[in-house]
């Protein structure tokens, strides 16, 4: 999620397939996000406003996913299964050219929003190939999911300061809605066979 933030993220939504070989069972974890309570038609009436910013966030299921399945399925502990993401948030690591084309590309909506201190060289500029991307504030949140679990994200000071950013961007996720955790749903994968195969 930090070393590839255009495809995913803590704010994101997440789907999984485990494999338990010993049992010679696949399991689905189905992420699927919601809309939050306020997300009426009139709400989201233009494209723009389901498209991006903070009208088009849906409540974020990756903490509880990725938690979920650790805790069901995993062995290590929580902290020790974000030391390196951890780390590699707060030391940096050079942006590769794929990272530094998409930011560009997306340059106009990042300067827009309130992303561009998160992503943006200053704030203002596309970071070069080869230059060092860090995310001390992503290291910070993902300290203290680390420290104190997930919840704190859906129902602690995590939540509160999700709540907050929403209320003075005009958002619609809020308190109510990270309060109904959305764990996954185990379900059986879907498959066919293709070529002699069972996919």
């Amino acid at each position: 999620g930090f070393c590839w933030p255009a495809a995913s993220g803590i704010g994101g939504q997440t789907m999984m397939l485990i494999h338990l070989a010993e049992e010679g069972r696949t399991i689905a974890l189905d992420g699927s996000s919601r809309a939050p309570h306020r997300a009426t038609l009139d709400a989201v009436e233009t494209k723009a406003s389901r498209l991006r910013g903070h009208r088009a966030t849906t409540v974020p299921s990756t903490p509880a996913t990725l938690s979920h399945a650790l805790e069901k399925f995993g062995t290590l502990k929580l902290s020790q299964v974000m030391a390196p993401a951890i780390r590699l948030a707060r030391e940096g690591y050079p942006v590769t050219s794929l990272q530094a084309a998409l930011t560009k590309r997306k340059l106009k909506n990042l300067r827009a929003g309130t992303a561009a201190p998160f992503f943006l060289k200053n704030g203002r500029s596309v970071y070069r190939v080869g230059e060092t991307f860090k995310q001390p504030v992503l290291a910070t949140t993902l300290s203290r999911l680390a420290r104190y679990g997930i919840e704190i994200f859906y129902r602690g000071s995590i939540a509160k300061k999700i709540h907050r950013d929403m209320k003075a961007n005009d958002g619609l996720l809020h308190l109510d809605d990270l309060a109904q955790i959305p764990w996954p749903i185990e379900r059986k994968p879907v498959s066919c066979k293709f070529r002699g195969h069972r996919v």
